[in-house]
């Protein structure tokens, strides 16, 4: 008997175009298979769908969820990013209508999106509940409620549910969890999770096996446009045993042959007592890992660079955002272009590669300053870039924001970065389609200069230029700009 069957929802081809199979990662489940480990560890038979690596259809889902027939049905609507989760709510919907329409199991939506939103989601669903937070006692306490056919369901603690008159009712904020469970790495289809395209670009051809794991949980900072604080509900920063995540890094390494992996912390380098054993294990260990990190500029210790070079990092990500200090104060990101460049020059000359990540629309942006980022970001020529538009994710005051006043997107597959449906926010001189017009000419632009070209030949080889070629080939369509 299967007590819970939790899926990872998803649809590559809906959220990424083209994009989707050749570029985009496959990233594992992690808090699908933490919870899970949370549910074995308490007795419970626990599986887990993941709808999104194994690319099968709603339908298909509950097929699989129709012939197990567990006492839970749980849809994770969360990613290793915050950007990923209310752009998967259109999978989860339809999954969980599909299920609901096969058959009558007990269905539960949890995640960042459904944390954010949770009345919104119950009403727009065909679920029976919605989990607010992080969802490691409230799937327990819901299951084991379940189990024993107590009338005390809806006493779970973090559950939005339908009273008996038909309303929406909370019962009461469930605890943080502070112990990291183990991940169920058992239950994943671990064969199928690939790296992103540009941590492989040493050698493109080779992109698995690959997995995420966290160190970490939290960000103490408050930058306006991120939502990650509306899941971890609070400001603090939870922190693994450095002894703990060596050994799933050697558990990974050693039962399932990884060469890739992603440490999916929002700023693995923030406290030097947490990383520095890390990294220096890492180091005496010698996997020879390809790993990528998120570090904050303002928090890079330049000393360390080296160790983590030796530890196998090879990529750090940094959140630039934009080339305009007034842009960034106005977000609450007060760093100088200054300190940007020699972070960046810092990081490169230790022999680790940059992901550039960009912001193109934030609410204080002008076509001048959108200009002024782009020259950045090519004055920087970081080995990759994302360039995205500002989206008002659910979580965040620009969500209320643009409720209000009406410039919201339109369905919750307009706040993927890469769909066909995209519709970035406006700001006050900048239309909808002004920034996301810019963002795609702006990508082009980048990964088309000879400069750009020349340097990935030269540091990562013929292949890898090819490879770069024919991902700017792959044009997306956009709905707003024809």
């Amino acid at each position: 008997m299967i007590d819970s069957v939790l899926i990872h929802p998803g649809d590559k081809r809906s959220v990424y175009q083209n994009l989707g199979e050749s570029f985009s990662a496959i990233e594992p489940p992690i808090w699908c298979a933490m919870i899970a480990s949370n549910l074995r560890k308490k007795g419970f038979e626990v599986q887990i769908i993941d709808a999104n690596a194994e690319n099968v259809s709603p339908a298909d889902v509950a097929d699989r969820i129709h012939n197990i027939q567990p006492l839970l049905v749980g849809i994770m609507v969360t990613g290793v990013h915050p950007s990923a989760s209310t752009q998967t709510m259109p999978s989860a919907l339809k999954i969980c209508q599909a299920i609901k329409s096969t058959c009558d199991v007990p269905l539960a939506l949890a995640g960042l999106h459904p944390t954010a939103l949770p009345h919104q989601t119950l009403k727009e669903s065909a679920a029976d509940f919605v989990i607010e937070g992080d969802g490691m006692v409230s799937f327990a306490e819901l299951l084991y409620r379940l189990k024993n056919h107590s009338e005390s369901v809806k006493k779970t603690p973090g559950l939005w549910f339908y009273s008996s008159s038909n309303t929406i009712q909370f019962s009461f904020k469930a605890p943080v969890f502070t112990s990291f469970p183990n991940v169920s790495w058992d239950l994943l289809p671990m064969s199928l999770y690939q790296a992103h395209n540009w941590q492989c670009l040493f050698n493109v051809s080779s992109r698995k096996p690959y997995a995420s794991i966290y160190t970490s949980i939290g960000c103490p900072y408050h930058c306006k446009f991120c939502c990650v604080h509306t899941f971890w509900q609070s400001h603090q920063v939870n922190y693994r045993k450095p002894d703990h995540v060596l050994a799933e890094i050697d558990d990974l390494v050693q039962t399932y042959g990884i060469k890739y992996l992603k440490i999916a912390d929002e700023n693995f380098l923030l406290h030097q007592g947490h990383y520095l054993p890390i990294v220096k294990q890492l180091i005496r260990r010698q996997y020879q890992l390809n790993i990528w990190i998120y570090g904050r500029i303002d928090a890079i210790r330049y000393s360390h660079l080296s160790l983590l070079r030796q530890a196998g990092i090879r990529w750090i990500a940094l959140g630039i955002e934009s080339a305009d200090a007034s842009v960034l104060n106005a977000v609450a990101k007060p760093i100088g272009q200054r300190h940007i460049i020699e972070c960046v020059k810092n990081i490169q000359d230790q022999g680790i590669c940059v992901m550039g990540n960009f912001v193109f629309g934030l609410p204080e942006d002008r076509r001048e300053t959108l200009q002024a980022t782009l020259d950045l970001a090519q004055t920087l020529n970081c080995e990759f870039v994302n360039f995205n538009c500002m989206m008002p994710y659910p979580g965040t005051i620009y969500y209320e924001k643009a409720i209000q006043s009406g410039t919201a997107p339109p369905s919750w597959e307009a706040y993927s970065q890469h769909a066909y449906e995209t519709q970035p926010l406006p700001t006050s001189s900048l239309s909808s389609r002004d920034v996301l017009e810019f963002r795609d000419h702006a990508f082009t632009d980048y990964f088309s200069r000879p400069s750009y070209l020349k340097m990935i030949q030269e540091k990562f080889g013929l292949t890898a230029r090819q490879h770069i070629e024919q991902m700017i080939r792959t044009t997306l369509k956009r709905k707003l700009v024809p």
